[in-house]
């Protein structure tokens, strides 16, 4: 007899279909969440659609070509933000790829927008999903280099409109006084 073969226990096949089962279980309480996620954001967003008053509106002043520039220039923030922050991520020894960081920036900035009273809405959810996905010795480098990111943006914001003042200065200096003060 060849001991390299070993005998079918009884419990072999029928933990495998167990297994299977459990596996195509969970896919499919997956898919259900998600769709009741998608049916509960579509309620919401016929709710607000049916409470707006469109007539106030005036959307005929809307310039679209205006409106595609504004928002592609706020999603090549939103990539190079991310770019940042995943660079900054490796740098602590984390290794998310760059989509994942884009995912997780986009989350950031709907929180941020749409959480009452925060600018740092949208960061306390990254900095709890990378503090979850960091391992136990890694959470702390996680977490802080969403800060240092916030920093680094603050800093890149000064010195632009540094570099703004300094080209713009013989425009600046032709605007009264008080305006010029205010710059």
């Amino acid at each position: 007899m060849n001991k390299s073969v070993r005998p079918l226990e009884k419990n072999d096949d029928s933990s495998i279909v167990s297994n299977n089962m459990e596996k195509k279980e969970s896919v499919f309480k997956k898919i259900g969440i998600y769709f009741l996620k998608l049916i509960f954001a579509v309620i919401i967003l016929w709710l607000l659609i049916r409470k707006t008053d469109f007539s106030s509106l005036e959307l005929s002043r809307i310039q679209v070509p205006w409106l595609l520039l504004a928002a592609a220039c706020l999603f090549l923030q939103i990539a190079l933000t991310s770019v940042r922050w995943n660079d900054l991520l490796r740098a602590a020894g984390l290794h998310f790829t760059r989509m994942e960081t884009l995912f997780l920036t986009m989350q950031g900035v709907f929180f941020t927008l749409f959480i009452p009273g925060g600018a740092v809405g949208g960061d306390l959810v990254k900095a709890g999903i990378v503090g979850k996905r960091a391992p136990d010795g890694q959470k702390f480098n996680g977490v802080f280099s969403i800060l240092i990111d916030r920093i680094c943006g603050m800093i890149g914001l000064f010195l632009g409109t540094l570099l703004c003042c300094i080209f713009f200065l013989p425009v600046i200096l032709k605007f009264p006084v008080s305006v010029q003060m205010a710059v």
